[in-house]
């Protein structure tokens, strides 16, 4: 499934999210399946793939390498998350009311690679101001159609 030309595959997206405020906690779990194309350059392997939610379109790009996964979107939320396991990353989260420092501390990043299945799990902490504000779950799976 991992060529240099594109492969068209099929992105199946199964998340958690607990959010934390002063109130308490508060779960969302979610399933996205759609239409995806995988590449590989170099050492790296490329999934994109595009969602809508409230008639809004967000590109998605994940750029995955053996020890990290990197995710790009733009359209009406932009930003660039980096995950490695024990990383700590900061930056903005672009929004259409502005932007939010955000920090992101990886828990855990696994991936198997096939030719018939591209599998990673990451689970991550956001933080906003040095506080925990959600534990992000998920698995994504790739298979060629």
């Amino acid at each position: 499934m991992y060529r240099e030309e594109p492969t068209e595959v099929t992105l199946t997206i199964a998340s958690t999210e607990i959010a934390y405020d002063e109130t308490g906690s508060q779960e969302d779990r979610q399933e996205r399946v759609c239409p995806a194309t995988c590449y590989h350059k170099g050492e790296k392997l490329y999934l994109q793939y595009e969602t809508e939610e409230d008639g809004a379109v967000t590109k998605s790009m994940l750029v995955i390498t053996p020890d990290e996964l990197v995710v790009r979107r733009k359209g009406a939320l932009e930003s660039r998350l980096q995950f490695r396991r024990g990383l700590t990353y900061s930056f903005l989260y672009h929004t259409p009311y502005g932007d939010v420092p955000l920090t992101v501390a990886t828990k855990e990043l696994t991936s198997e690679i096939s030719e018939k299945v591209i599998k990673i799990h990451l689970a991550y902490d956001i933080l906003s101001q040095n506080e925990v504000v959600s534990y992000h779950q998920m698995l994504l799976e790739a298979r060629a159609n």
